[in-house]
C-alpha cells in the first residue's frame, strides 16, 4: 500500500543513454520523453541543433566588413599586387574593412606573388578571381584561405614536376678535347708534358745548293780524295 504520506518521485524522461543512464530531463505533457529523446520529432530536434550551431557560428565568428562598390581588379603583376595592399591599407585605417578580411587579402596576395614570379598563369587567374570574391563579400573568408592553401600546393606540384623531368632528360655529351697536331702531341698531352721546342743553336743546317766533297768522290778520284774538275763538271743525274 502506497504511503500517502510519502514524496512522489518528479517524473523523468524514459530515455537510456549509452552509458546505461537515464535521462534526467523533464518529459513532455502527457509523454513518457523529453523533446531530445521524443522519436515522433526527430526531424525538429535536427533542425533545432542545426540552428544552435549557426547562432553559435554567429557569436564567434565577428561580421564580414568590406567597403561597398569595391571594382574587380586584374591582378597579373606584382605592381597590382601592390595596389591591392596598399588599398587594403587605406580602408583599414578608413574602418572600412575588418582585419580577417584585410588578412584573408594578404595571404592570398603572398601565394599570388610566388605564382607569377614562376610564371603559371593559370594559378595566377585562380587567386586572382578569388581575391575579387572577397572583396566583393561573394565568398566566405574560410573557402577564400582554403584555395589560397590548394593554390600554394599546386605551385609547389608543379615546381616538383619541373625537377623530376629535368632528371630525367639525359645529360649533354662532355665536349671532345681538341685534336692534337700529330700522335707526339697526343702522347705529350696525356703524359702531361709540356711540348719543348728544339734548338738549332750552334748547328748549322745543310746546305742543298753546295755538294759535299765525298759525294764527288769516285772512282777518278786522285790520291788527296778530290775528284778530277772533269768528273765534278758533270751533272749528277749522270751519275746514277
Amino acid at each position: 500500500m502506497t504511503n500517502p504520506q510519502a514524496p512522489q518521485r518528479k517524473p523523468r524522461c524514459q530515455h537510456i543513454t549509452k552509458s546505461g543512464q537515464r535521462c534526467h530531463a523533464d518529459p513532455q505533457t502527457g509523454k513518457d520523453w523529453c523533446f531530445m529523446h521524443d522519436p515522433e520529432k526527430k526531424q525538429k530536434q535536427a533542425e533545432a541543433q542545426k540552428h544552435g550551431g549557426e547562432a553559435r557560428t554567429r557569436q564567434i565568428s565577428p561580421e564580414v566588413k568590406l567597403p561597398p562598390d569595391l571594382p574587380v581588379l586584374q591582378l597579373e603583376s606584382s605592381a597590382n599586387v601592390y595596389d591591392l595592399m596598399f588599398e587594403t591599407v587605406h580602408h583599414l585605417h578608413c574602418g572600412k574593412m575588418d582585419t580577417r578580411s584585410a588578412r584573408a587579402l594578404a595571404y592570398l596576395s603572398a601565394i599570388l606573388l610566388r605564382c607569377i614570379k614562376s610564371g603559371q598563369g593559370h594559378i595566377v587567374m585562380l587567386l586572382s578571381d578569388t581575391i575579387n570574391k572577397v572583396r566583393l563579400g561573394e565568398i566566405d573568408l574560410t573557402t577564400a584561405k582554403t584555395v589560397g592553401h590548394l593554390a600554394s600546393i599546386m605551385l609547389i606540384a608543379m615546381k616538383q614536376a619541373a625537377e623530376e623531368y629535368a632528371a630525367l632528360e639525359p645529360a649533354e655529351p662532355a665536349p671532345l678535347p681538341e685534336a692534337p697536331s700529330n700522335s707526339l702531341a697526343m702522347l705529350a698531352r696525356h703524359l702531361g708534358i709540356e711540348s719543348v721546342p728544339i734548338s738549332f743553336d750552334g748547328a748549322t743546317p745543310p746546305d742543298h745548293h753546295n755538294v759535299h766533297p765525298a759525294a764527288l768522290a769516285g772512282p777518278n778520284a786522285g790520291a788527296n780524295g778530290v775528284a778530277n774538275a772533269s768528273a765534278a763538271s758533270q751533272p749528277l743525274s749522270s751519275c746514277l
